[in-house]
């Protein structure tokens, strides 16, 4: 191989390599927009190595579901993708044949921008020829086929690439992406009270005012649960002189947490509800019903539970 033909396709692998690279950690980051930004590199590229005349759909219809590129004269259709799963594969030949669009173009392929599967076998609709062996392509498939050209398309490939080659990996944060990955670990695995500096200082105003309102409703929660303690220890006071009674509200405790119903220990402490009284707070003294409290704090919880995602998903749009 001529050196200077060894030189531009190393710098075309390198090029590559590294957009494979960056896809996949954006993946392992759960940022999965990758692939809408590299549609007009990849629809520049499969141009140039294949002679085709692509398009991207996705300019003139947003988000198109199914194909992203289209070359209607040589019939081809093109799925840029960052997901290499046999779910992704079949979910697009399906869709593909239901919208009919083999009648439009009689090649599908699905362009994976990560290391696609070593094979994929899958049970896919019959009315349309689709090789799962020659159609699904990633990058050391595209490589292939540019070792295969003339030296002049292979020059003007490397030249095309050291133009439209995206820059937006040089501006990647990866420190800042990382401290956003911890936020997110941390929210999930129930921390929200040691992430408060950083939420400060990497957030927008309004993740920020969701972030508080998730501490609100967990200390609300905290301040229940100490309220429901107390009321439990008051009444295991006065269930004192009747052991029997104590017995039975302690067994009740411990079966509605184990089957999660509750409807007989509310009715039991229903009985007890007006001779209980706690300090509810600094200037009031209130009979509680165990009841309404304790149902109170599990319809919080699942408030906590749904903030929690959508706090996440906020984060997440931060990190693109």
């Amino acid at each position: 191989m001529p050196l200077l033909r060894e030189q531009n396709i190393k710098y075309i692998i390198e090029k590559l390599a590294l957009l494979q690279y960056i896809v996949r950690l954006s993946n392992k980051q759960q940022l999965y927009d990758s692939a809408k930004e590299l549609e007009d590199f990849c629809m520049g590229l499969l141009n140039k190595i294949n002679d085709w005349n692509l398009k991207n759909l996705n300019n003139e219809n947003p988000n198109n579901p199914i194909i992203d590129l289209s070359d209607e004269v040589n019939k081809v259709a093109i799925q840029v993708t960052s997901d290499k799963s046999g779910n992704k594969v079949k979910e697009t030949v399906t869709a593909f044949v239901e919208k009919q669009l083999q009648n439009t173009y009689s090649r599908l392929i699905i362009l994976i921008l990560v290391q696609k599967q070593d094979r994929y076998s899958l049970m896919l609709p019959q009315t349309f020829n689709f090789s799962q062996k020659n159609d699904i392509w990633d990058y050391s498939d595209l490589i292939s086929k540019i070792k295969g050209l003339p030296p002049e398309k292979i020059i003007d490939i490397k030249n095309y690439i050291e133009i439209e080659f995206p820059t937006s990996e040089c501006k990647i944060d990866y420190e800042k992406l990382d401290r956003f990955k911890k936020i997110i670990n941390q929210i999930q695995n129930g921390h929200e009270d040691e992430i408060k500096l950083e939420i400060e200082i990497l957030c927008s105003q309004k993740t920020k005012e969701e972030y508080f309102e998730l501490i609100e409703l967990l200390n609300r929660q905290v301040e229940c649960r100490d309220f429901l303690e107390e009321y439990v220890n008051i009444l295991l006071s006065i269930l004192s002189e009747e052991s029997w009674k104590k017995d039975e509200f302690e067994i009740l405790m411990a079966e509605s947490e184990q089957y999660d119903n509750y409807e007989q220990l509310y009715e039991f402490c229903d009985e007890y509800s007006i001779i209980v009284s706690l300090p509810y707070d600094a200037n009031i003294t209130k009979c509680i019903s165990y009841r309404v409290e304790h149902k109170a704090l599990i319809e919080r919880e699942n408030e906590i539970i749904k903030k929690r995602k959508e706090l996440v998903e906020l984060i997440k749009q931060e990190m693109k």
